[in-house]
């Protein structure tokens, strides 16, 4: 780096004018020699510095910059682009190259602790050099168009420039207009807000396929891990489950197993003892069981299911909020329903936050609509 260029205040880094300076180095290059350029952008940043504050973040940065620099040779250069964005140049780098170099940098990325434990991810556009380009402005700006692609398919990965056609091009441009739901998934984050102060609620996300569900569940996810919230997921299909309730019960199942021995137990302790029609669905839990059956209806044991699942549920919460997603909510069971309503019923006073999708709106399913409302 020249002497002249001065280095960013907050991570030591190079500027972008250090670009002026390689970019005459590649103009002067031998023709064949192949250079790359990579670009990383740190993944919803912005939500970092809403969540935890500009300090926070400005301390995330200077640790990224440092990942990028350290696994970077003697010959490239690591560049403080602007804001969250850095730019590496790699001269005399060819694409398998630039793919082990992109690598190492998500490897260590991975193994990184930050402050507060906060999950950051990288998204990483990579492009090479042509024959006869004399300028590094259009393989940074192909490198750009990578990590659009990067983060278009889902963040915390590299991409590598590919051109696309006029028809593949204009499917995507197409395609934008209709996942662009800022407004709702806004809306999903006050909801989830207002849920860690407030207490529980349900939202429905509905809509024909291929306006953008997906991709506003996968933003809220990465909303929920920034504000330290538990994330069950169940996805419904139109063949149904073969035992009743198994679709909800699943992800409860798995989240309460992977919990610690003492926080299973302090978990149980405080919802059960339970009936033992639910210690059966739950067996692998070893849950409690009342010495005494209460109800032996079948309506009554169906009812007293449904209540120690939900105070389970409540719990869980009260030890870390939660959020639970219902997928497809369109093809639930008449059982898996009921139980459903009932949990939201009765979770008002919990930090519980229940999100399902629907591929049409429930207007065509008056059953959905009477229980979730």
């Amino acid at each position: 780096m020249s002497s002249s260029i001065r280095g960013d205040d907050l991570t030591g880094l190079p500027t972008r004018e250090a670009l002026e300076a390689l970019d005459d180095a590649f103009a002067s290059r031998p023709d064949r020699e192949i250079w790359s350029v990579m670009i990383a952008d740190v993944d919803h940043f912005k939500l970092i510095n809403d969540v935890y504050g500009h300090l926070h973040g400005d301390r995330i940065l200077r640790q990224v910059a440092d990942i990028l620099a350290r696994n970077v040779r003697k010959t490239d250069q690591v560049i403080r682009f602007g804001g969250d964005e850095f730019v590496v140049v790699m001269p005399s780098t060819g694409h398998m190259q630039a793919a082990n170099q992109a690598q190492r940098i998500l490897e260590d990325l991975e193994a990184e602790t930050f402050p507060r434990e906060v999950r950051v991810s990288l998204s990483l556009g990579v492009a090479d050099s042509r024959s006869g380009e004399r300028s590094l402005t259009p393989v940074t700006e192909r490198a750009d168009a990578a990590l659009y692609q990067a983060k278009e398919g889902g963040r915390g990965r590299v991409s590598f420039y590919r051109e696309l056609s006029d028809s593949t091009r204009s499917a995507e441009i197409s395609f934008d207009h209709f996942v662009d739901r800022q407004q709702e998934l806004r809306s999903l984050r006050s909801a989830l807000d207002d849920v860690l102060v407030e207490g529980g609620r349900m939202a429905l996300i509905s809509g024909e396929p291929g306006i953008g569900k997906s991709r506003l569940v996968a933003e809220l996810k990465h909303y929920c891990s920034f504000r330290g919230c538990g994330f069950l997921e169940t996805k419904l299909d139109e063949l149904g489950k073969a035992q009743d309730y198994s679709s909800l019960l699943l992800p409860v199942r798995e989240h309460l197993g992977s919990l610690p021995r003492e926080e299973l137990a302090g978990i149980a302790d405080e919802a059960g003892p339970f009936h033992s029609k639910t210690a059966g669905v739950m067996e692998e839990l070893d849950l409690p069981v009342e010495k005494r059956a209460s109800v032996d209806t079948e309506g009554g044991i169906r009812h007293r299911i449904f209540s120690d699942i939900s105070a389970l549920l409540r719990a869980i919460a009260s030890e870390r909020p939660l959020v639970f997603l219902i997928d497809d909510l369109q093809w639930i069971s008449g059982h898996d329903l009921e139980m459903l309503g009932y949990l939201c019923r009765t979770s008002k006073a919990s930090r519980i936050f229940y999100v399902a999708t629907m591929r049409t709106p429930t207007d065509g399913y008056p059953e959905v609509d009477r229980q979730i409302r």
